[in-house]
């Protein structure tokens, strides 16, 4: 009974048999090819010389930098101004927040004040060791105070803090600065802009075409009122930067892209284009916005070629 169960086990048709032969063949071929090709096909040696080249380029460059930096000349970080902070490698957002906390009546005592300024890396400030120049604090001292009424020379001593002098140091009035033409580097250092707001504001300035007139900064996001009477009496406008388009050659996308147009009206003014033909006043639009709105639209207007 068992041989039988062995010979049906083992008892392959002819096609089984060619089957088997051909897989027995195939794992032939495998075997002598895993064993034939490492001789036939050299492993194939990855050149590094470029990449150690680069490497040795840039440890080499960073010894120069450091080198640069031992050679750069202490700064008060209490007065360095931006260009100095850009030059020793302070990232120009930073360079924002320092400016801002200095006007905001911080002042830097020690190292560990540096590294709370927001955004600056661990990095940045091992650069600094030995180039800061920290003003020192000031000795108490002792104001006499002579008594007309008594004979005798007793004085009236009064404390004064070490640190009154930073608070008595005002701030020197900074130039006026032209708006339109400003960068973000010379908006931030006036009162009452950091490095996020001035960005806003060129951002804003480059949907307009420019500024025509210094209550348009009212109108970027973030400007608070109290902000914009510290800032104001700063800023001057030359009107002969900002852009003016020609409303009847304009297409229906810059149109949209203007702040003071918008997609809809930008869609009422093409379809007016089209069924009445070109503008010729401003009053010719009065029909499709309002007087207030076209007052503020009117300056960056023209009609003809």
């Amino acid at each position: 009974m068992r041989i039988e169960w062995l010979n049906e086990l083992f008892d392959f048709s002819r096609k089984d048999r060619n089957g088997i032969l051909i897989l027995l063949c195939v794992i032939f071929i495998l075997l002598v090819l895993r064993i034939t090709l490492p001789w036939l096909i050299p492993d194939r040696k990855v050149d590094f010389s470029a990449w150690n080249a680069e490497v040795d380029q840039f440890l080499i460059t960073q010894q120069i930098q450091r080198a640069d930096s031992s050679h750069m000349a202490p700064f008060d970080p209490n007065k360095v101004d931006s260009v100095t902070l850009l030059q020793v490698g302070v990232p120009i957002r930073v360079v924002g927040f320092w400016l801002n906390y200095r006007r905001k009546g911080g002042v830097f005592r020690d190292l560990a004040s540096i590294r709370r300024i927001y955004g600056m890396s661990p990095m940045i400030v091992d650069k600094f060791q030995g180039l800061l120049l920290f003003e020192k604090p000031v000795a108490p001292q002792l104001k006499i105070k002579k008594d007309d009424e008594k004979t005798s020379h007793t004085a009236i001593v009064k404390d004064k803090s070490p640190f009154d002098h930073y608070v008595s140091k005002s701030k020197p009035r900074l130039a006026s600065l032209e708006i339109n033409g400003a960068d973000s580097l010379s908006l931030i250092q006036i009162p009452g802009i950091g490095s996020v707001l001035a960005s806003r504001i060129i951002r804003y300035r480059k949907l307009l075409g420019g500024y025509y007139g210094i209550d348009q900064l009212r109108e970027v996001y973030g400007l608070r009122p109290t902000n914009f009477e510290t800032l104001s009496p700063y800023l001057t406008i030359d009107r002969s930067l900002f852009l003016i388009f020609n409303v009847n050659l304009s297409t229906f996308q810059e149109l949209c892209h203007h702040p003071y147009i918008g997609y809809k009206l930008a869609k009422k003014i093409i379809r007016f284009r089209d069924h009445n033909g070109k503008f010729s006043y401003v009053n010719d639009l009065s029909s499709l916005v309002g007087a207030d709105s076209l007052s503020r639209l009117r300056p960056y207007l023209r009609f003809s070629d």
